[in-house]
């Protein structure tokens, strides 16, 4: 894991299908027209 930290960077990685379409769906407000802000925390290496 500590390898590809590293040594790998944001251009090598691959975004899991679907996710984004799933964030822009979660962040349109119950109505619609409302905007609902998103916070994502994450534990992984790659923020380092």
């Amino acid at each position: 894991m500590a390898r590809i930290a590293l040594l790998n960077n944001a251009g090598t990685r691959l975004p899991f299908a679907g996710v984004a379409e799933l964030y822009a769906a979660l962040s349109v407000g119950y109505d619609g027209r409302r905007r609902t802000p998103i916070f994502y925390l994450s534990r992984s290496p790659w923020n380092l």
